[in-house]
């Protein structure tokens, strides 16, 4: 860590970076390039909410009630389409304005803990880097909301356990914080409640702290927090509605294989590590060269470290014997270890060896840069404006990052490190995927709006369940996208018009009497004249994805033709 007489970050540039960072996921959430299968079922569910007007219940799309998650999700989402209107811009905002108040949380954690202003500005760009938080920041799923309000209760924790002054502040964010997470994912909200436990029985904190706990209001508020929407379901639906509610979040998801038990282990402690680089690099670069002053800081920091690495204990424990594998569920756990690898990392950081490396570390990424920046410009110049454009953005940085080098001050190192980060991830989501896997659907809707401008109506055959919810977002909620599944039995009425079907079943609607126009959604790549003028052999081995076509069946079929 810098030296420190070194000056601390201003406000001024923690508002810039944040910023920078926001803006960068702007670039990416409105692009349908990426869609993942769970944002289906809240996009689809806040549709319903913002044109049924019922707000307490979330519905399936054939009508079913869905009660497997709580309601802070699907409210988010459609106070956002209710606002913004129904795109995909709006359905993924909260979530990355979860996003970037977890970035300014994870900066008052770390000052509550370290009382530093440079180890809090330093965690706050560990985390901001953090690959799977920049992912979850860009997708309409709850996982962002449970861990901004799990933080939420963490920073009441370590005001309690570390803070001067008492104040009422502390107990309300511990319990608001907790009851909003269990209103965002269950019981994952409770969390933090066992990491304290465990950091209570490890550390035995002063008794007076621990007393500071016991605020009856703020305890009442948080239970009432928690618990209303699942007690207005039960008055609505009754008790069998909530029965799968608690098989998606205990019956069904106990492992009983140990060898599953123990690939778990691996892969959720291994996550940690991957997730964090490459922070995590500088830290087993300094564990190699000094061992002693992270040994040190340790047993002068025990408590608060402790504290800070208690959360993903839990999270590692608890998720290792469940019979699925998401490390993404370990994010929760993620700005208390930001805060713990800013602490290690100043540990040794000023250490003249670790300067070395951590200058050999930015050299070499920041040529890569420059090398793939240029690369990608160049075949941008020859495809699509977006890769030239993000093979730009990459030179700068690359160029900035040989700039970086010559500064006095770490903090400009800590900076770009960060921000290499941020704009590799921006630059796939917005620059690259989009041009080398485009979503097909774009164009559907699009001939949807143009064949049949008055339907608000449209059936489809053989589109997987995130590709239809996907849809109807693109489409603006106009129309009800019913799903016919993979192989419904034409009868003597043959299908609904208009039908929209994967290249699979065109045959099989042709039989049936039905006239087929081809959606063709075409990849930018494949389509460019430059490609396209390469030899063969050299044209196949650049391995994009193939154009994708659909088939749009508007035509009932006649009498004659009906088997």
């Amino acid at each position: 860590m810098p030296a420190r007489d070194q000056a601390p970050p201003g406000r001024a540039l923690g508002v810039v970076l944040l910023a920078g960072f926001a803006l960068c996921l702007m670039a990416v959430i409105p692009s349908p390039a990426k869609f993942h299968g769970d944002e289906r079922f809240y996009t689809d569910a806040a549709l319903q909410m913002t044109q049924t007007g019922d707000y307490w219940t979330p519905h399936y799309p054939d009508g079913q009630i869905r009660l497997l998650k709580p309601i802070l999700t699907y409210w988010a989402t459609a106070v956002s389409f209710r606002a913004l209107g129904i795109h995909l811009l709006a359905a993924r905002l909260p979530f990355l304005l979860a996003g970037v108040l977890m970035v300014v949380l994870t900066w008052r954690l770390a000052l509550t803990v370290w009382r530093d202003r440079r180890l809090a500005f330093l965690a706050a760009l560990v985390l901001a880097s953090n690959v799977e938080l920049l992912t979850l920041s860009t997708r309409v799923t709850p996982d962002m909301l449970v861990c901004l309000f799990v933080l939420v209760s963490m920073w009441g924790f370590a005001r309690i356990w570390f803070g001067d002054r008492p104040s009422w502040v502390d107990p309300l964010l511990v319990y608001g914080g907790m009851g909003l997470a269990v209103q965002s994912k269950g019981l994952l909200g409770l969390c933090p409640l066992a990491a304290n436990a465990l950091f209570w029985a490890l550390a035995c904190p002063e008794r007076a702290r621990t007393a500071r706990l016991l605020n009856v209001p703020c305890i009442f508020l948080g239970v009432a927090l928690g618990a209303f929407w699942y007690v207005a379901m039960l008055e609505r639906h009754g008790l069998e509605a909530l029965q799968a509610c608690f098989a998606d979040q205990v019956g069904a998801r106990v492992a009983r294989s140990p060898s599953f038990v123990f690939v778990n282990f691996s892969n959720y402690a291994f996550a940690i590590i991957r997730h964090a680089f490459p922070w995590t690099l500088l830290l087993a670069v300094g564990l190699v060269w000094r061992p002693r002053a992270v040994v040190a800081f340790w047993s002068r920091h025990r408590a608060a470290c402790i504290f800070l690495f208690s959360l993903a204990v839990v999270l590692v424990i608890f998720f290792t014997f469940g019979n699925i594998r998401r490390t993404r569920y370990l994010v929760s756990a993620y700005p208390s270890v930001a805060v713990l690898l800013a602490g290690v990392l100043s540990s040794f950081a000023s250490e003249p060896r670790c300067q070395v490396w951590m200058g050999r570390l930015i050299r070499a990424f920041a040529i890569l840069a420059l090398l793939a920046g240029g690369l990608l410009a160049l075949a941008g110049l020859a495809t699509d404006w977006r890769l030239a454009a993000g093979g730009l953005v990459l030179t700068a940085l690359g160029a900035y990052g040989l700039v970086a080098l010559r500064a006095a001050d770490d903090q400009v190192r800590w900076t770009w490190v960060a921000a290499a980060g941020v704009l590799v991830f921006a630059l796939v989501g917005a620059c690259i995927r989009p041009v080398f896997s485009p979503s097909p659907l774009t164009a559907v809707v699009s001939a949807l709006d143009q064949v049949r401008p008055d339907e608000r109506r449209v059936f489809t055959l053989g589109l997987a369940s995130s590709a239809t919810g996907q849809l109807r977002v693109l489409a603006g909620g106009r129309y009800a996208v019913v799903e016919l599944g993979e192989s419904p039995t034409l009868g003597v009425d043959g299908l609904p018009r208009p039908v929209l079907a994967t290249a699979e079943h065109q045959a099989e609607l042709a039989r049936a009497g039905y006239q087929l126009q081809p959606i063709v959604a075409a990849n930018p790549v494949i389509a460019s004249p430059w490609l396209q003028r390469l030899p063969g052999a050299y044209a196949a081995k650049v391995h994009v994805k193939p154009i994708t076509t659909y088939w749009l069946a508007d035509v009932p079929p006649a009498p004659a033709a009906v088997r």
